[in-house]
Parts: C-alpha cells; sequence; structure tokens
C-alpha cells in the first residue's frame, strides 16, 4: 500500500509533464500530490469518508461518459476474433492488470469501522463491481477505437481515447483538459486512501493518537518521494508496477486466508474441548 501510494503519484507525474504542463518538473506535481494527502492525514476518518462520497460522482460520471460517447468512432470488428487468446496470453495479461485492480485492502481496513449491517456487505460488492463495469467499458472502448495492434503502442490509452472523442455541439474542443481534471481527482482518492490506510494502520498497531499520525504522516512522506522517484523511466515504472500489482494480490489474499484458517482451527480447538468437557 505504501510503495503504491509512491508510484501512483508517479505514473500520474509522467502524465501531466508529457501531455499538459511540459515545462514543469515532475518532482514539482509529485510534491503538490502528497500536500494533499498530507492534509487529509491532519484530519480524523468521518473526514475522510465525507470527502471520498463527494468526490465519487465527480470521478465516476465523467469517466462513463467519456468510454460510452468513444463508441461514436467504435469500429466493432477490432474485437474479433473473439476467445481466441491462449492461457498464457491470458496470464501474461492478467499479470499486466493485476496492479489496476489492487486497492481493495484500503475498502477492508475502512470498513472495521463501518456499521455492522448487511448494506455494509452491499457496499462492498457494489465498489468492486462499479470498478468492474468501468475498467472494462474503457478496455472495449480502447480495443474498437484504436484497435488492439495500435493499442499496443500507446503509452497513456485512455487520455488518447479522451482525444478522439468528441462533445456533440462542440462544447468542449479540447476534451482532454477536462478530462485531466478528473484524472487529479481520481488520482488524490486513490493516493490520499492508501497513504490515509497505512498512516491509520501504523497508529492503531502503536496504539497511539491523532498527534501521533500527524508527526507519523509528515516523516513518511520523506522516503516515499525518493521511492517514486525510484524508476529511471516509464518503462521500468511499468515493469515495478506490475510486479507490485502480483506483490499486493498476494498479500491481499494471503493474509485473510491465513486468519481465516486459525479462526477454523481455534473453532475446531473449542469444540473439542467442548467434548471433552461433555465427556
Amino acid at each position: 500500500m505504501y510503495l503504491a501510494t509512491g508510484l501512483v503519484s508517479r505514473i500520474f507525474g509522467e502524465v501531466v509533464v508529457t501531455s499538459v504542463l511540459l515545462d514543469t518538473p515532475l518532482e514539482v506535481i509529485i510534491i503538490t500530490m502528497f500536500a494533499l494527502a498530507f492534509i487529509l492525514t491532519l484530519h480524523d476518518l468521518d473526514v475522510v469518508a465525507r470527502i471520498n462520497e463527494l468526490l465519487l460522482p465527480l470521478v465516476l460520471l465523467p469517466v462513463l461518459f467519456i468510454a460510452l460517447a468513444s463508441f461514436q468512432k467504435a469500429e466493432w470488428n477490432n474485437l474479433l476474433p473473439l476467445f481466441r487468446a491462449t492461457g498464457p496470453s491470458l496470464l501474461k495479461g492478467a499479470y499486466e492488470a493485476v496492479y489496476s485492480f489492487s486497492g481493495y485492502e484500503i475498502m477492508l481496513i475502512f470498513f472495521a469501522y463501518a456499521h455492522e449491517n448487511k448494506s455494509k456487505v452491499k457496499a462492498g460488492f457494489y465498489g468492486i463491481a462499479i470498478t468492474l463495469v468501468v475498467y472494462t467499458l474503457i478496455v472495449v472502448a480502447g480495443i474498437v477505437v484504436f484497435g488492439y495492434e495500435e493499442l499496443q503502442r500507446v503509452a497513456w490509452p485512455t487520455l488518447e481515447l479522451v482525444k478522439t472523442t468528441q462533445v456533440p455541439g462542440l462544447i468542449l474542443e479540447r476534451l482532454e483538459s477536462a478530462f485531466l481534471a478528473v484524472w487529479v481527482t481520481a488520482v488524490f482518492t486513490t493516493v490520499a486512501n492508501a497513504y490515509y490506510a497505512f498512516i491509520y494502520g501504523l497508529r492503531q498497531l502503536f496504539n497511539r493518537g491523532m498527534g501521533f499520525q500527524r508527526i507519523l504522516s509528515a516523516v513518511m512522506f520523506i522516503p516515499l518521494y525518493f521511492i517514486a522517484l525510484w524508476p529511471q523511466n516509464i518503462v521500468e515504472l511499468f515493469w515495478i508496477s506490475s510486479y507490485l500489482g502480483v506483490y499486493s494480490l498476494i498479500l491481499n489474499l494471503g493474509i485473510p486466508i491465513l486468519y481465516l484458517t486459525m479462526l477454523f482451527i481455534r473453532d475446531l480447538g473449542r469444540k473439542q474441548k467442548e467434548r471433552n468437557a461433555d465427556g
């Protein structure tokens, strides 16, 4: 989670300095995003929940609009042939994409402080389902617009997809400028929530108060800044992201499975003791 925060900030910085702010140093973009995340860590969990509720429609609705509007230039033959991918190619694609689906462990951390009811479980499934639908729409839109061969040569497919999308009536001639504002919001929610969950977890581990959280947040940004600048280029950045995605998947699935196994063994031991006591 901590490493992912730095890598997401670096990816966002690369997009900004290569597409919009060409003369702005990469370090300035990264530090600005870190400063926004630091401000959020100065507050308690209820503030984080309100900010996420406020920003959700501001991120979700424009992304859905762009994904659907891009279908006006779709070439549906680009999806053919279907179901022709081999097993190794599917595994390779999953390896490259798993990093994009990481981050659900943040939801598990925050769920510990939600009210115990059935709607909490539904909210979790709805959140994952929304992510799957949005990602699927963007991937399908990219394939039908560019084709899989050209899509392999595009560094930032979503941004290029936005450039090809036209708003009816030419209300916005440069839609990518408006989309970058949405992207800033999306990256902020990713970076801020991940970093807050990491800092809050350390606070609970050491059983300290809000003052400890604020000091720790300021201190931990120093190594995070160097982690964000660690990859030397975009190729190395994507390679590290793919590796980190697989590692996080193993870790995030392995720990809950380990806990469930321990609970199962504990319940078996308790039942055995009750049988022995009854006998």
